[in-house]
């Protein structure tokens, strides 16, 4: 299913109410379910911060396929980048040599089983493929 959400923050209240349902539907354990809502949050989030010139809302689409559940983004008149690069981001590090940002998306690349990046130049979009493995007696 495909839901389209403002370009705000403040969408994250609809977004989590729609996962939810989703977690609740699927029977999801805790503490993938809490997996799903960082990963979530942390790239919508990124999405409306760093992509400040867009103005179309962004699309997310959940559905299940096997064993996963697959949450994608489709974000629009955008400039390209891949979130499917790990960052290069030192958790263990004392805190005053680590550099600012990069910490959420690195926790997007420990949740999830699956992040993947498209970008279309012609048309400015990006999307955003994340996947997660979830339990076989609850398929």
């Amino acid at each position: 299913m495909t839901y389209s959400f403002p370009r705000r923050i403040s969408a994250l209240e609809q977004i989590v109410s729609i996962l939810n349902d989703w977690i609740s539907r699927l029977k999801i354990d805790q503490k993938t379910a809490y997996g799903l809502h960082l990963t979530v949050e942390e790239v919508f989030t990124n999405l409306v911060k760093y992509n400040t010139t867009a103005t179309a809302d962004i699309q997310m689409q959940i559905e299940r396929q096997d064993r996963e559940i697959i949450i994608q983004f489709r974000d629009f008149d955008v400039e390209d980048f891949d979130i499917s690069k790990t960052p290069d981001v030192d958790p263990m590090a004392p805190l005053e040599q680590r550099r600012a940002g990069g910490l959420g998306l690195f926790l997007v690349h420990r949740v999830m089983d699956r992040v993947e990046y498209h970008y279309e130049n012609k048309t400015r979009m990006s999307t955003i493929t994340l996947a997660k493995t979830i339990s076989e007696d609850l398929c």
